[in-house]
């Protein structure tokens, strides 16, 4: 069962990190359409050779986790202390 207070990163690959536990517990996904605003000054600071290669790391280390070692799987395997119950 996916549970949003058992995400362990707190980077950019969070949002990969959720889609990966949320289909592995059979989930469905729907895409919305949302509206992006442009940005209303400044430019963007992440595109940087540190914070590139950073985000590289995480996203290989989560691969790891998540696809090798299938950790969050394991975890979901032990008994369970809660239940969700329908409405």
């Amino acid at each position: 069962m996916f549970r949003p207070d058992r995400l362990e990163r707190d980077s950019g690959v969070i949002c990969l990190e959720m889609m990966k536990k949320i289909t592995d517990a059979g989930f469905r996904i729907t895409e919305v359409p949302v509206h992006h605003y442009h940005r209303a000054f400044g430019k963007s600071q992440f595109f940087n050779f540190r914070r590139l290669f950073k985000t590289g790391l995480d996203v290989g280390a989560l691969w790891v986790d998540l696809v090798i070692r299938r950790r969050h799987r394991q975890s979901a395997e032990a008994p369970r202390a809660w239940t969700v119950r329908p409405r």
